[in-house]
Formats: structure tokens, C-alpha cells, sequence
């Protein structure tokens, strides 16, 4: 993990200690769902940075839509539309990174449309993205002027949230998208004809329902005196299907087991199979039961949502050099695989990164320390499960008479999931 010593360079370090101690709170939120999660970020910020209006938009060409906002109550409402060009996002699109203005009256933004309409006097914002594509705008103003102007550190705040929010929209979007198939692939699942076989001890099949024919794409007869286990892709016959088969034999019943299974065309399918023994009198095994449905919409759907998660999967942490304590939120516990709460130091954080990306951290934490600069750096990673993952590791360090007493900073999942994509072209 982003552990040792790294310290940021700021302007006022109690000024950065509050933005990144609201960056840590927004990011950790547990027992909300995403919108609420959104409306909080919104609310918090406007209350840190002392400005009045939080949105959240979406922008489809000339088009901007107002997602989430604060505070409630005012003349807005979601889903309402205004012509980019009437917007301050039409000069934030074309900034490079946080777009912000002091005090919009004296600068040279004084004749926008925005300005003309509303009077906003003061504005910070940041376009983000989501799956890789301009999404909208996360965005703060004023009708007065931010009489301390923004600094360094209130850019690093929304530039994070903005990082932030694209993976909390792209989770809520396939959230929708599971709620809206969840039905169909109920229907689907209820009406599918499932396949019922039985086999002889060995696993070979001496009945196969007609069911074979829309499902793995073979006549029964084709399967007949064949063992499943030619079809059921290598990995899965290791790691579950085998197990479950040899435990089947024992005499006990065998629940939902997952694995893929090779249609005619060459295709891989998910399958969901049950298994029980048919027992003599004697207490012999004479024969196995399968029953067997397709999964693969399911199984699909499961993995995006995973894949989705991760996107957003970013938690905070603090280091203090001279005490030796270490704090992280939940979510760098969740990528590391370790009990959250767990008492956890310096060295073993390092330890979770492989030799060349430990010896880039541990110099990148050093250069923090003795410069104050701030490191961002993408990693490999091996997890507590022995899971391999790409983490995005940023640090920086709090001062104090020029000299590094704490480092803290956020802690993200980047992984590609490269595995699960497989598990669906395979």
C-alpha cells in the first residue's frame, strides 16, 4: 500500500489537511446508495470551499442537464436543460484540468451569458468522464466573490471528485441496467427448457434431454456414451467440476456448481448444475442425476458489475512519522483483502508490492519527504489473496516548519479485470 513517509506541497496546511480529510469522508461513505452518495459530495464541498451551488451535469453535444444538485430548494431542477454555450462548462470543456474564476465580474469572462443571467461570481469545475467518454461536469459557484481566492489544494480537491463521481455514474448506470433485465432474465430463466441427464458412475451419459439441442447445440444421441467433462472448459473442471463430481459420489447432493461448457459452434456457455446420486438398495451408487440451465446473461451481467466497482474502488490513508500510525479507510482494507480494522504498518504495506514497484514507492515516498512533492504512480500489486492487481498510489505530505510530519493521500483499484473479460469472449 501507499505507506512510509510522503507529504504534499500546499499552500496552508491546515487548508489541505480539511480538503483531503472530506476527500477520505466522501469516498469512504458506506450505507448510502449512489445518489445520496453524490448529494452529500456536493454538499460537503460547497460547505468546505464556502460556495452556495453543487451540480453534478451531463452534457450531449450542445446540451447541458442539471443530474444532482445542492442545495434543494432553489430555482433548479433535475433534469433541467440549458444551451451549452449559456453555461460556464462551455469554458471548463475547453480548460485543461479545474477551470475557476475568483471573482467572474473583473475578469475577462464578464460578458459570458452565464454571467449576464445568473451573476455568479465566483465558479470552480472539472469535466470527468465516464467509460472512457466527456460525461459532464462537476461544478461549484457563488453569487459572491471568493474574497481568498481558490488555491492549489481546492483544484486537487475537484480534480479527484471529478475522478470520483465518473465511477459513482457508471456503477448507478449499470445498476439500472441490471434493474431493467432483472425481469427479462427472470422470464427468460422460468421458460428455458433445463438439461436433465443421467449418467453412469463414471460421468458418462446414458440419457440426455432433447433440451441439448437449443442448449449446447447437440442431439441427444450425439452426447450419449460421452462424459461431460470433454465439454467443460479446463479451468472450470479443475477448480469446480471435478470436486463437485467426485463429491456427488460419495452419496451426498451437489448444489449450483458454475462452469463453462463448449457448445457445437466452439462457443463457451455458463452453466448452473445440480447433481444427486441414485442409490440402490443395496447403497450402491448406480447412476447420477444433472440437472443443468444456462447462465451466461447472469454470469455476464455479474461480472460488469464487478468490473464496474472497481472503477470506482478509490479509499484514503494517513501516515504519521513521527507516532508510526497508520490509518486506512475501508476500501484500501477491501483492496488489499484484509479485515477492515485491522492494525496494519508500514512495512507490511510495502510488502503487498512486488520488488520493482516496491522499490519505485519506497523512492517515490523518499523524494516526497525530503521535496514535498506530491507522487501519483500506477503499481503492481499482489493482494492479501494473492489477487494481482494495478493500483494507483498517490502521496503527499503535510509540513510543518518545512519539514514532513505526516503523509496521507488516496489509494486506488485500477485494475482492468482482464481475467472476468475473458471469462466471456472464452
Amino acid at each position: 500500500m501507499c505507506t512510509y513517509h510522503f507529504k504534499l506541497n500546499m499552500l496552508d496546511s491546515t487548508n489541505e489537511s480539511s480538503r483531503i480529510d472530506l476527500l477520505i469522508e466522501i469516498v469512504s461513505q458506506t450505507g448510502k446508495n449512489l445518489e445520496d452518495q453524490l448529494n452529500y459530495a456536493l454538499e460537503s464541498t460547497c460547505t468546505l470551499l464556502g460556495l452556495e451551488i453543487g451540480i453534478i451535469s451531463n452534457i450531449y453535444g450542445n446540451t447541458y442537464t442539471i443530474e444532482h444538485f445542492f442545495p434543494v430548494g432553489i430555482n433548479m431542477f433535475k433534469g433541467q436543460r440549458f444551451e451549452l454555450g449559456n453555461t460556464y462548462c462551455s469554458i471548463t470543456l475547453d480548460a485543461d484540468g479545474v477551470f475557476s474564476v475568483d471573482h467572474m465580474g473583473t475578469s475577462d469572462f464578464n460578458m459570458h451569458p452565464c454571467y449576464g443571467a445568473f451573476h455568479l461570481e465566483s465558479y470552480i469545475g472539472i469535466p470527468f468522464e465516464v467509460d472512457g467518454k466527456l460525461y459532464g461536469t462537476i461544478n461549484f459557484s457563488s453569487s459572491k466573490p471568493k474574497e481568498d481566492g481558490f488555491n492549489k489544494s481546492d483544484h486537487q480537491l475537484v480534480t479527484l471528485l471529478g475522478k470520483w463521481t465518473g465511477g459513482i455514474i457508471q456503477r448507478q448506470q449499470v445498476e439500472r441496467e441490471l434493474e431493467k433485465e432483472k425481469e427479462l432474465y427472470k422470464l427468460i430463466s422460468q421458460n428455458s427448457s433445463e438439461l436433465i441427464c443421467l449418467h453412469h458412475p463414471d460421468g458418462t451419459f446414458k440419457f440426455v434431454s432433447e433440451s441439448s439441442i437449443h442448449i449446447l447445440g447437440y442431439l441427444p444421441e450425439e452426447l450419449v456414451g460421452k462424459t461431460p467433462f470433454d465439454f467443460i472448459h479446463p479451468t472450470d473442471l479443475k477448480k469446480s467440476a471435478l470436486p463437485q463430481y467426485h463429491k456427488a459420489l460419495t452419496g451426498e447432493p451437489v448444489m449450483n456448481t458454475e462452469f463453462r461448457m463448449k457448445r457445437k459452434n466452439g462457443e463457451y456457455i455458463w452453466m448452473n448444475s445440480s447433481a444427486e446420486p441414485v442409490i440402490s438398495p443395496t447403497g450402491q451408487i448406480t447412476s447420477l442425476q444433472s440437472t443443468s440451465r444456462d447462465v451466461s446473461e447472469k454470469k455476464r451481467l455479474e461480472i460488469l458489475f464487478k468490473q464496474t466497482q472497481a472503477m470506482a474502488s478509490v479509499g484514503g490513508w494517513e501516515y504519521d512519522l513521527n507516532t508510526g500510525k497508520l490509518f486506512w479507510t475501508d476500501e484500501v482494507y477491501r483492496i488489499h483483502d484484509k479485515e477492515i480494522g485491522e492494525e496494519v504498518f508500514v512495512e507490511e504495506g510495502l510488502s503487498f508490492f512486488p520488488d520493482d514497484s516496491k522499490i519505485q514507492l519506497e523512492e517515490a515516498i523518499q523524494h516526497t519527504i525530503q521535496t514535498a512533492e506530491v507522487y501519483d504512480l500506477e503499481l503492481d500489486f499482489i493482494s492479501a489473496k494473492g489477487i494481482k492487481k494495478r493500483v494507483r498510489a498517490i502521496g503527499r505530505a503535510e509540513l510543518i516548519n518545512g519539514e514532513a510530519y505526516k503523509l496521507y493521500g488516496t489509494f486506488q483499484d485500477v485494475s482492468e479485470l482482464i481475467d472476468n473479460e475473458d471469462n466471456i469472449s472464452e
